[in-house]
């Protein structure tokens, strides 16, 4: 677990470059969803969002296995190609703007801060071996399982929303209405101080909804969490641990089943 958190920290580190070319170039929206990412269990990559340049649709990416970001067209020919290792953050954003601007894309917006902040992980740059293949071929087969899992939420709920990774927390997850009164967000968190394990989470929003108190049912996968500001059920990565995929769907489906009915 600890070589899957080491990893989820430096691909959230890397993933600004794409949040920052998505929100150089991509139209804003309310919502900020116009920074975030998707990942490519096929392509094995990172995804930004689709830009409108001047000779076509062109999108940046992070290729997890060559360790390098990639501008691509329409037809996933690779434009320009950069590499990971032995860069600093100002070196990445530089390199990746080179594209761009060959292109006289405008790209001073660039290379302003974020309007948020990641943690502080130490990193001044990834080295060759830093990323490693353990760590990276965890990470993307928790991601497969939250983009899967994610699916499978929304089919249950015959409902409609984008899977994407949000910058900020770099959460795979999804937020579906589920009718005027009630909105639902499920997903897969990093680690974080509440509950010190990468997790599952699912919680309710809306007027009247409660996720608390002694009407909280027990649940067969994972736990409801109530004591802070955030309310709502988790179940941590390591109560998957030892088990097949079809057996870690299962517990997934059930923590679903179960917390999104209540919450229903």
């Amino acid at each position: 677990m600890q070589e899957y958190i080491k990893t989820d920290q430096q691909l959230h580190w890397l993933s600004q470059v794409l949040t920052k070319t998505n929100r150089a170039f991509v139209p804003a929206k309310e919502d900020d969803s116009h920074t975030n990412l998707s990942f490519d269990s096929i392509g094995e990559r990172l995804f930004g969002r689709w830009i409108n340049g001047p000779e076509g649709e062109v999108m940046l990416t992070l290729n997890l296995q060559k360790r390098a970001f990639e501008w691509l067209n329409e037809k996933q020919s690779i434009l320009d190609e950069v590499a990971v290792p032995e860069k600093s953050m100002k070196q990445l954003e530089k390199a990746v703007s080179r594209y761009p601007e060959s292109l006289k894309m405008k790209t001073d917006t660039f290379f302003t801060p974020l309007h948020f902040e990641i943690s502080a992980y130490s990193i001044e740059s990834i080295g060759k071996d830093d990323l490693s293949e353990k760590g990276l071929q965890q990470w993307m087969f928790y991601r497969k399982l939250a983009n899967e899992a994610c699916l499978e939420m929304l089919a249950y709920l015959q409902k409609e929303s984008e899977i994407r990774i949000w910058p900020h927390h770099f959460d795979t997850g999804i937020y579906a209405g589920v009718n005027r009164y009630l909105e639902l967000g499920f997903g897969l968190a990093m680690i974080d101080s509440m509950i010190g394990l990468p997790y599952f989470y699912l919680a309710g929003y809306g007027e009247g909804v409660n996720g608390s108190g002694q009407l909280l049912p027990g649940l067969s996968a994972g736990r409801w969490e109530t004591g802070g500001p955030w309310k709502g059920a988790v179940l941590p990565l390591d109560r998957l641990q030892g088990k097949t995929y079809t057996e870690m769907l299962d517990d997934i489906r059930s923590f679903i089943r179960e917390v999104s009915d209540w919450y229903m």
